[in-house]
Formats: structure tokens, C-alpha cells, sequence
């Protein structure tokens, strides 16, 4: 069956749909008279973006959408959907291990360890003053835009426990530095952060402020 957003359309009102599609993310519709192998990667990556627009989604999942692109087509492609999300209306769910994209992109933010959410809440609030550790972490791996500057990083020890059989209380707390017996034996629930809508799932930020300097 065909979706119902092109059921009924014409060959030209297909084309132009879709020749529209192509035109929102930066494209030129030439392109759809040519095979995959004659196009670059960053133009194959905004194609099969723009073949989801085609259909006039209210929401788009985009699950690591420029993970395979340079710096500067990365750009590219975020500016085209932060474009369409403001001209659009259009919601998005942006899955992303790139906190610097992700920050550029989204209104709210919601970070996951091993599958659960430790920390989540609006953007600002959550990379202005995060409460996990983890979060902190991934925070300190962000590359600093300016080629003079460093900033002290909290590097993270040992690997991830496996996903279908993760540790007793806090999954995070064999890599993390702050963990205390509490960690071990229970698993956090999300609590009230600082901020207005901010949740965090720590034992130490209910408990204490998390140190800055470790």
C-alpha cells in the first residue's frame, strides 16, 4: 500500500514533491538522474533525508543523521534542519553521540547510559550545569573550537558494562569516580535537578554537590 501522504499524487506531483524535498536540504534535483556511485557522500546522506521529507512528516527520528560527514557538510546538514524545524513547525528526534551537534540542534536533551536515561531536561540547563557524571564526561570530550584553548578533561576508565547484563544499583558506577556504596546497591530514579524541568538520575546530586575538580 502507499502511504497516504503520496496516494493519489501524479507522476509530475511526485516529482515535484520530491524535487522540492531535494531543494530544502541544499540539493539540486539534477541529482535524481543519477546513480548512487555519482554522488558524494554528504549529498547520498542529505538524499535519503530528503526522502523522508518527501512525505510530509510531523516528526522525523534521525538517528546519527552526520556521523559519517566531514566538519563542514556537517554544518551544511544541520543548518538545513534547524531551518526546517523553524519553518516547518517540523519536531525532531535527534539521536546523536555528538554533544557540540546536539546542543546546535536541540531545545531539550536527554542522555543515556547502557539504555536508561541519566540526565535530561532542556539544553541549557543540562550543558550549563550538568549533574551526572557521565554527562560531564561526554560534556569534557566536545572539542573546544579555538586551536589556543584546553580545558582539564575527566577521562572515563574501563569500557561499558554489557547492555543485557548490566551491574547491581547504578549501572554507571564501575567507571565512575564519585561512586559510593549507596551506587553499588541501588539504582538512582530520576529526581528534580536545579533547573525547571531538569532530571537527573544520581545519587550524589541528591545527596551532595558533585565536586568540580575530580
Amino acid at each position: 500500500d502507499e502511504p497516504l501522504a503520496v496516494a493519489g499524487l501524479t507522476p509530475a506531483d511526485r516529482r515535484r514533491r520530491i524535487s522540492a524535498a531535494l531543494d530544502a536540504m541544499g540539493l539540486d534535483p539534477a541529482l535524481l538522474d543519477r546513480w548512487p556511485h555519482q554522488v558524494s557522500g554528504g549529498q547520498r546522506q542529505r538524499a535519503v533525508l530528503a526522502r523522508a521529507l518527501s512525505l510530509d512528516p510531523s516528526v522525523l527520528v534521525l538517528d546519527e543523521p552526520v556521523s559519517a560527514l566531514d566538519v563542514s557538510v556537517q554544518a551544511q546538514v544541520v543548518n538545513h534542519l534547524a531551518a526546517l524545524a523553524r519553518d516547518r513547525g517540523l519536531a525532531m528526534v535527534f539521536i546523536s553521540h555528538d554533544l557540540g551537534v546536539v546542543g546546535h540542534l536541540a531545545h531539550r536533551v536527554a542522555v543515556l547510559y547502557l539504555g536508561r536515561v541519566v540526565e535530561t531536561g532542556p539544553v541549557d540547563a543540562v550543558f550549563g550545569a550538568p549533574a551526572h557524571p557521565y554527562t560531564r564526561a561526554l560534556l569534557d570530550a566536545v572539542p573546544v573550537a579555538h586551536p589556543g584553548l584546553r580545558r582539564p578533561r575527566r577521562r572515563l576508565q574501563g569500557e561499558p558494562p554489557a547492555i543485557l547484563n548490566p551491574p547491581a544499583g547504578c549501572a554507571f558506577h564501575p567507571r565512575c569516580p564519585l561512586a559510593l556504596e549507596i551506587c553499588r546497591r541501588a539504582r538512582p530514579g530520576l529526581a528534580p535537578g536545579a533547573a525547571a524541568g531538569h532530571l537527573v538520575a544520581c545519587h550524589l546530586s541528591v545527596n551532595a554537590p558533585i565536586p568540580a575538580e575530580v
